[in-house]
């Protein structure tokens, strides 16, 4: 089910940005598996290399990706 998801950061990892949205043809449990292996966003890959941890903070599904893209 097309999710769209948002992840918050332990610590700002650029500036003041502690926050991060994204969506996913899968659930946000299976794509922050993804994050957290370091296969995931750039901004996710820089977080773990640099110890900075994050989790799902709010996820809301949909029934097609466009619209958990938009």
């Amino acid at each position: 089910m097309p999710t769209l998801y948002i992840l918050h950061f332990d610590k700002p990892y650029w500036r003041t940005c502690q926050h991060y949205v994204g969506y996913t043809k899968f659930t946000a449990e299976k794509r922050l598996e993804k994050h957290l292996s370091g296969s995931g966003s750039r901004i996710c890959r820089y977080a773990v290399r640099n110890g900075i941890g994050f989790q799902i903070v709010h996820k809301e599904h949909y029934d097609t990706i466009g619209g958990a893209r938009k």
